[in-house]
């Protein structure tokens, strides 16, 4: 047996069994597995999708060694095994995000104190969801509010322009119809004085007829004809 196949008898053996380092036991994934009763295949992947959760060591640098779980934290991975059998990654990290949670599935609660739980955290997630539901409304029913607001705003200054364009129409109108008023005045004082002197040109036109013998009204008229 060559160098390289003692040296794989060696690891696959310490990873079948309890390993003390220094004051802490840490497990193999043979040893995880078999307490786990899954495949080490398994044992990787859990640790690995919730490796954020424990504190894992490896037997070199990086992740290329073999795993080396403490012992002090099997009941979290026997915890994690066990939810994911029926919840998502995201499911069962919500429940270690919770320390409430984790210690209650940890400890083994029974059912009932585990529905408790449930429902409790269900009823305060209601109730969260309500709340930012009613802080949703109100804040897009004050947005709406505030857009109505600036659209009224905006009409009104739209009102204002149209009435000031007609104020100053209406205003130019005036001074135009005053205008229009000393024109025709004008005129009118125009005719008055033209008929007065009609009036006076048609006496006097009388009294020089008057005056004038028969036989000279005659040619008198003559002259008008031509």
């Amino acid at each position: 047996m060559g160098e390289n196949e003692l040296t794989n008898v060696f690891d696959e053996g310490e990873n079948d069994r309890a390993i003390v380092e220094g004051e802490n036991v840490m497990y193999g994934t043979g040893k995880l597995a078999e307490m786990l009763g899954i495949s080490r295949d398994m044992v990787r992947c859990h640790i690995q999708e919730f490796e954020d959760y424990f504190d894992v060591n490896y037997t070199k640098e990086g992740k290329g060694g073999h795993i080396r779980f403490p012992s002090e934290q099997f009941e979290r991975l026997d915890m994690v095994v066990n939810l994911r059998k029926t919840k998502s990654v995201e499911e069962v990290k919500e429940i270690l995000d919770n320390p409430q949670m984790a210690n209650l599935f940890i400890q083994g609660g029974n059912s009932e104190q585990r529905i408790a739980l449930l429902l409790t955290e269900n009823s305060k997630f209601i109730l969260e969801s309500v709340k930012k539901m009613l802080d949703d409304g109100l804040e897009r029913r004050t947005a709406a509010l505030l857009e109505d607001k600036k659209e009224l705003t905006k009409r009104n200054e739209l009102l204002d322009q149209h009435l000031n364009e007609i104020k100053e129409t209406n205003e130019r109108l005036c001074e135009e119809n005053e205008a229009l008023r000393e024109a025709v005045k004008k005129d009118a004082d125009r005719i008055v004085q033209l008929q007065e002197s009609n009036q006076r040109m048609e006496g006097l036109l009388k009294d020089v007829l008057d005056r004038l013998p028969e036989n000279q009204k005659k040619g008198f008229f003559s002259l008008f004809k031509k």
